[in-house]
């Protein structure tokens, strides 16, 4: 997920960049505004890299509220693809799905199973806490 920001950020940074150059004449002020530029951008990705705040005073909580509502979205997404994967309109067992509880959708399909590194005993794949009811509604319970 860090990657991804990172990357997202670094093209942010060089289309800034490109933009600012177009828009700037060959003169030595025009460089060290662009020089002084970049090194604000680059600032500003090292605190989202560490998950400060835009001017690295405090956490971040956009980040945060970001993640929880991705991670819902995985879920959610895994639950009706195994649903779909077993052809069934409701779960045999509903209940709590976390990092280290998986749900049987039928027969040996899991929920666990339609997430990319998800193995049921705590190995970080899954940060929150969901109940999946029966008709496959997700519910994030708890996100740290």
């Amino acid at each position: 997920m860090k990657r991804t920001i990172s990357t997202i950020l670094i093209i942010a940074i060089a289309v800034s960049l490109a933009i600012s150059y177009t828009s700037c004449t060959q003169s030595t002020g025009d460089y060290d505004a662009l020089s002084d530029r970049l090194g604000e951008l680059e600032k500003r990705v090292e605190h989202l890299e560490q998950g400060l705040d835009e001017r690295g005073t405090g956490k971040s909580q956009a980040g945060k509220s970001q993640a929880a509502v991705t991670e819902l979205h995985k879920i959610q997404t895994a639950t009706l693809a195994a649903m779909a994967d077993t052809n069934v309109a409701r779960i045999a067992s509903p209940g709590t799905f976390d990092d280290s509880n998986d749900i049987t959708v039928s027969g040996t399909t899991s929920v666990g199973d339609f997430i990319v590194g998800y193995g049921a005993g705590g190995n970080g794949a899954v940060h929150g806490t969901y109940t999946i009811a029966s008709d496959g509604r997700v519910t994030q319970t708890a996100y740290p």
